[in-house]
């Protein structure tokens, strides 16, 4: 089998990727406590980088508190997160020509933060977590709206190349 287009460049939108090597995201699980970036997670993508992926997306990045299934999952819904993603983003881009993408989520029905509690557009109860979760007013969903904004915001000021929003897996997005 030849794989000649693999290793050429491809371009998304105005972002050229050295190559047709995607790394998806995934649950990570390395985030410091609250969402920051940390050693562990600075070293995972290192990691990706040197191993010559064109494209790495990282694991799903909460846009608010309570946004994510675990404490040890990005965040990056307030300033305090920026410095941790300017060095992740400068590690991948110093170490290779790979682009790097940030994939950003709510979980909505799925979460199962103490002090947030679980929101969808309806009261449906949630099969995987059996909860029901709080339906959403019309200016709660605007909130969220500007939350997913002002975080793809403050991921294009740290430096990654693009924004994946996560509309998948019963989460939030993929709700409406």
């Amino acid at each position: 089998m030849e794989l000649k287009t693999l290793f050429t460049p491809q371009k998304i939108g105005n972002v050229e990727i050295p190559n047709r090597i995607v790394r998806s995201a995934t649950f990570e699980h390395r985030a410091e406590k609250y969402g920051y970036v940390g050693q562990k997670i600075l070293d995972f993508y290192n990691e990706l980088a040197l191993g010559g992926t064109g494209l790495i997306i990282t694991g799903f990045t909460g846009i608010a508190p309570g946004a994510t299934g675990s404490p040890y999952q990005l965040r990056l819904d307030n300033d305090s997160y920026s410095p941790g993603h300017k060095k992740l983003v400068n590690i991948v881009h110093d170490q290779s020509d790979a682009k790097l993408a940030m994939q950003i989520v709510h979980m909505g029905r799925q979460g199962e933060h103490p002090k947030f509690p679980p929101v969808a557009p309806s009261p449906i109860p949630e099969k995987t977590t059996g909860l029901t979760p709080k339906e959403l007013t019309n200016e709660e969903i605007y909130d969220l709206i500007r939350k997913f904004k002002e975080t793809a915001i403050r991921a294009y000021e740290c430096g990654y190349d693009m924004v994946q929003l996560h509309a998948s897996h019963g989460y939030l997005l993929s709700n409406f």
